[in-house]
């Protein structure tokens, strides 16, 4: 009997070894599938990951009636909004839109104009990028970008297609019904691909115009002027009731007969945001402003001696703003004085909000609806307590109490 007890203990822990170490080879077999698949993750994953990066295209501004196409849906346009693959912009009378790509360029859809997004990706390995549109009509305003070498920024219009070069600023026209395309070259270069054609380069300042692909036209532009004053961004304040004007000017071009100034409440220079749409002969324009607070932009043109319009300036930008200036006297209402104990007491009244208030040449705090509090130190508890008060405009105010 103890042999047999023996064996039989021997048997038991015989089975429970093998099922452990069974457990245990299971265990190191998972851990190397696992490392194994993780480091082979690691080392392949740009292999497994597309190359190419589909981006949505944003709609940074709209002005006026703007719509999208989206398949058979039509979806009202809203700053901000992310465009995708083949949706279509649609721009009504004096209405605009802008958009902005991945590689930093932007396109401007002018008034009664139709565009298609056609691609507008990054390359994962080399971060070149692709950005393709369409115009089908209408007019468009291209500010390309294309830093990384490899990048493409193409537009592809009725018979032909335009490739921008970097930093490029490009006006295409498109007939709505003729389909001419025409190319203005502001800034940069481009390169216009007629469908059975070469390359042809189009320098800066020159506008070609293509007729089922063939280029009919070709003439250099008055470059674009260049602005003056006031700078771009500048800053204009003024004290309400004054009726200042500002003087605008730039730099004269010799081959210009006369320029066209516009000023606009918009950077869109859309009709109804037009204030000035004038020709001149001098490249200097006094303009009286009004007495309200806004943002004003203007550019100029130079008009050729055979009436053609050149090249357009940059849109630059004037802030006005109008300082109200208070005429009289500070208000300081009668105070309520109480007294705490020990010399000290608590005057509380009110004044006009926004103004500096000291009580015996203390500071006070007057709050948003012109209340104040302060406690104040009379020695013996009894005397004078001297309230001023002063504000932006210069205007003062004094205020005297006896206590008690």
């Amino acid at each position: 009997m103890p042999e047999a007890k023996i064996k039989r203990e021997f048997i038991d822990w015989y089975y429970i070894s093998k099922a452990t170490v069974y457990r245990f080879v299971g265990t190191v077999l998972s851990v190397v599938v696992l490392v194994g698949g993780g480091w082979w993750f690691y080392k392949y994953r740009e292999s497994i990951q597309p190359a190419i990066i589909k981006i949505g295209t944003r709609l940074v501004q709209i002005s006026g009636n703007v719509s999208i196409r989206r398949g058979a849906e039509i979806i009202k346009a809203e700053s901000g909004m992310e465009l995708q693959e083949g949706d279509t912009i649609q721009t009504g009378p004096d209405s605009t839109a802008s958009l902005q790509y991945v590689d930093g360029s932007t396109l401007r859809v002018k008034s009664d104009s139709t565009v298609i997004v056609k691609e507008n990706a990054q390359n994962r390995k080399d971060e070149s990028t692709t950005v393709q549109n369409q115009i089908v009509y209408g007019t468009v305003n291209v500010s390309a970008m294309t830093p990384v070498p490899g990048s493409k920024n193409t537009l592809i219009a009725p018979d032909v297609q335009i490739d921008f070069t970097e930093k490029a600023s490009v006006g295409i026209n498109v007939d709505k019904d003729k389909k001419n395309t025409g190319v203005l070259v502001a800034e940069g270069s481009a390169f216009v691909t007629p469908n059975n054609g070469k390359p042809q380069s189009v320098r800066e300042n020159v506008y070609v115009e293509f007729a089922a692909g063939t280029k009919a036209l070709e003439v250099a532009v008055l470059p674009s002027p260049k602005l003056k004053s006031p700078d771009n961004s500048a800053m204009l304040v003024f004290e309400s009731g004054q009726s200042p004007e500002v003087t605008f000017s730039w730099l004269p071009l010799n081959e210009a007969k006369n320029y066209k100034l516009q000023i606009a409440s918009t950077p869109s220079f859309l009709a109804k945001s037009m204030l000035v749409d004038q020709a001149l002969t001098s490249p200097v324009f006094n303009w009286p402003l009004k007495s309200v607070d806004a943002n004003y932009y203007w550019r100029v043109v130079g008009v050729a001696k055979d009436g053609k319009e050149g090249v357009w300036s940059p849109e630059y930008r004037l802030q006005v703003i109008v300082k109200d200036v208070k005429t009289g006297q500070i208000r300081i209402d009668r105070p309520q004085i109480t007294a705490i104990g020990g010399g000290l007491v608590e005057v509380a009244g009110s004044t006009e909000p926004g103004v500096q208030l000291t009580i015996n040449g203390k500071l006070a705090t007057v709050f948003n609806d012109g209340k104040y509090n302060k406690s104040v130190d009379l020695p013996g508890g009894r005397g004078r307590i001297v309230i001023e008060a002063r504000d932006n405009s210069g205007r003062t105010s004094k205020r005297v109490e006896s206590y008690p």
